[in-house]
């Protein structure tokens, strides 16, 4: 066994705390459209689907009751749940809370089925139906900056919350307002934690990943792992659930596809790049632009390397060049079509540099590597976000380089204008763009 270098289980103790979830009970994150799931801990999937779009929220639940973890994605406050681990449509369609909530997923009156409970500080508004309406419940618990996880910690069929902090775990056993039931120590405090059902004795316990290993242990304790098994890549999200219903939790990982681009003479509009109002129109900077660093671009800055040159990037804008005065088009990637959308046209310029984009803006995101806007060269890709977020991103352009001091770029701007290179707008601009090796 390895040891995680831990200290050992302190019971009771006073909670007072609770962001998201990591992998069981909250969204997984991550970015993408492929599912790689195994039945065992082995470093093999044995299912592989996909499901939603690359920007989604997804979400990890047994949702009717037959005992096999499946999908749900979210938009907005509408969750879109699909019951079996294959390709295909939502089985179930329904709204709770808002928009902005943290949402957690658990099995919280112990009838077998993972409903919803939406977080707002720390209060957990929890719902015990899929279905649209008010919470039943209503819980306080914990801090507003704690992490929570959720699960059935006593192996009493009921999911419940424990608070990380740090290695500290504040364990709770009942869906109420109270003091922690025990504290926990595993693992060190920069470890991503997942939580499951890794022996199949009913008590969900705590696994650590490091890279792509993973340091399994069966009990809530402080000690060695039990086990340790490899699985996907580092760079994957991981995802936990039990994906065949034989009680017993395992692996998935979240990976971005770059599918085939969509064939000119094919008639197929995809997904467009939605058109938010106030954001840019008509080359003014009408929207308030995001904090400087977001969640998420915080992340990506602390671990930020420069990423190497693109073979393909002054190519595609080449290519873009040509088709500076074409029309605007809503859905359009070609002159067949009449003109181009913003994600239309930097997809097709890269088709011509012999490189396969997806479609739409945030697939675009997730299909390319990070680069700061310091060390853009001509060809990289700058993305629009109304939230600071990749799940907010709307607008796509090639940027072009410098002219008379300020940066350039050419896109497709809106219905009242044409391709063009024009002035790089910084409002609402993520702090980093999209470079294709």
């Amino acid at each position: 066994m390895t040891s995680l270098g831990v200290a050992g289980m302190v019971v009771a103790g006073s909670l007072v705390g609770l962001p998201t979830a990591s992998a069981k009970g909250g969204a997984i994150g991550g970015s993408g459209s492929g599912f790689y799931l195994s039945d065992t801990f082995s470093s093999k999937a044995n299912i592989e689907l996909t499901y939603g779009s690359a920007a989604d929220d997804v979400f990890v639940g047994d949702w009717d009751g037959d005992g096999a973890d499946t999908l749900a994605y979210r938009r907005g406050n509408a969750f879109y749940v699909r019951n079996s681990n294959t390709t295909g449509e939502p089985d179930q369609l329904f709204t709770y809370g808002r928009p902005g909530d943290t949402v957690l997923v658990g099995d919280w009156d112990g009838d077998g089925v993972d409903t919803l409970a939406v977080r707002r500080g720390n209060l957990y508004h929890v719902k015990n139906s899929l279905t649209s309406g008010v919470a039943d419940s209503v819980v306080a618990y914990g801090r507003s900056d704690d992490t929570v996880l959720v699960g059935d910690w006593d192996a009493d069929g009921k999911d419940t919350f424990a608070v990380r902090r740090g290695s500290e775990y504040h364990v709770r056993n009942s869906m109420s307002s109270g003091v922690a039931d025990k504290i926990a120590y595993y693992g060190r405090s920069g470890d991503d934690v997942y939580v499951g059902d890794w022996d199949g004795d009913g008590e969900d316990t705590f696994t650590v990943r490091r890279g792509s290993v993973y340091y399994v242990a069966n009990a809530i304790r402080g000690g060695e792992a039990d086990f340790e098994v490899v699985y996907g890549r580092a760079t994957d999200t991981t995802l936990v659930g039990d994906w065949n219903a034989d009680g017993v939790d395992s692996l998935g990982v979240r990976r971005v596809e770059t599918p085939a681009p969509t064939s000119v003479d094919s008639g197929v509009v995809p997904e467009p790049d939605p058109v938010l109002d106030g954001l840019e129109e008509d080359g003014k900077e009408t929207g308030t632009p995001p904090p400087v660093l977001s969640d998420e671009m915080a992340k990506i800055a602390a671990s930020y390397v420069t990423p190497a040159p693109s073979r393909a990037g002054e190519s595609a804008l080449s290519w873009a060049r040509t088709q500076i005065g074409v029309p605007y088009v809503w859905g359009g990637d070609s002159l067949a079509e009449g003109g181009y959308d913003c994600s239309g046209l930097t997809m097709r310029a890269y088709e011509q540099a012999g490189v396969r984009l997806p479609r739409v803006t945030r697939d675009q995101w997730a299909a390319t590597s990070r680069v700061s806007l310091d060390d853009l060269r001509p060809g990289d890709l700058l993305f629009w976000s109304s939230n600071g977020q990749p799940n907010g991103i709307y607008h796509v352009a090639i940027y072009s380089g410098v002219s008379n001091g300020q940066r350039m770029r050419v896109h497709a701007p809106n219905k009242d204008k044409d391709v063009e290179e024009a002035p790089v707008w910084n409002g609402n601009l993520l702090p980093f763009g999209g470079r294709i090796g």
